[in-house]
């Protein structure tokens, strides 16, 4: 969210601003989308879409004009993905679920919301983004034919998507890996996770956590296809949460190594055209 350009507006219109923008108001930022071209070019970093934002941006701008304590908080700390604690009476931050809508009307918005960020993905890296992530795993396969006309072939995530359906409980389609839809598109489903960061799992050992997994897709002639999100590897605010994640992360990729030699590290879309 651009907040000045939001506040500016006294909350009545929603204002965004790319990566880019971002990184410039940050007092150690400036050069991250150099150093992110750096790990491209090094066959290290190879970024695909996951949202414009991830925020629900009807869902946030509706709190915010009327005054929502928690919206307000988030905003004012230009953290909108998190709430105070213990204060909500939602369960959970739905904020964050950006691809959640309510109505046929805000069914439209969010996917023209989407397709906005596939244009925006492709002008600041260079290429079309050939896989996609929902955010919170929640998507309308009637979008599907849409993020076609992008590009889109392959979807990660989840063995459950969730699809709203405004007025009545949302419906769950399963979807297994290798599967695709009747638009020949793939579902490249997550089976490990390396998560040193997410207390809340409750992984005592996020290694062997993670090798376990391995092991198991790999004995059923499976890809390993690891979740791992960005929170792992931050360290701005606390560097001892990026040493430790990093520490573990060589010990799973050098563990990797040695246990299977001839294990191949793979990009999704990489993976994605193996199955045509």
């Amino acid at each position: 969210p651009d907040f000045e350009k939001i506040s500016q507006d006294d909350f009545r219109n929603y204002h965004y601003e790319i990566i880019t923008e971002t990184f410039k108001n940050y007092p150690k930022h400036q050069n991250n989308f150099n150093i992110w071209k750096q790990g491209m070019d090094l066959g290290v970093f190879f970024p695909q879409f996951h949202a414009r934002e991830h925020l629900n941006v009807s869902l946030f701008m509706d709190a915010l004009q009327k005054g929502n304590p928690d919206a307000h908080w988030g905003f004012e700390n230009r953290m909108p993905g998190s709430i105070s604690k213990g204060t909500s009476a939602l369960s959970g931050n739905h904020f964050v679920a950006a691809m959640y809508y309510s109505s046929e009307k805000d069914k439209h918005e969010k996917l023209d919301i989407f397709l906005e960020g596939l244009d925006l993905f492709e002008k600041l890296f260079g290429y079309k983004s050939e896989s996609i992530i929902p955010p919170n795993y929640i998507w309308s396969p009637d979008f599907d034919p849409f993020v076609l006309e992008k590009g889109v072939k392959f979807f990660q995530g989840n063995i459950r998507m969730m699809e709203p359906d405004p007025g009545s409980k949302p419906k769950f389609h399963t979807r297994f890996l290798g599967s695709r839809n009747k638009y020949n598109q793939f579902y490249l489903v997550r089976n490990a996770l390396f998560e040193p960061s997410m207390f809340r799992l409750k992984i005592d050992n996020p290694v062997e956590n993670c090798l376990s997994s391995m092991s198991i897709a790999f004995r059923m002639n499976k890809p390993a296809i690891i979740s791992s999100h960005r929170i792992n590897f931050s360290g701005f605010i606390d560097k001892k949460n990026r040493d430790r994640s990093l520490k573990y992360l060589r010990e799973l990729i050098g563990t990797s190594l040695k246990k299977w030699p001839d294990i191949e590290f793979i990009t999704s879309p990489g993976l994605g055209k193996l199955f045509h």
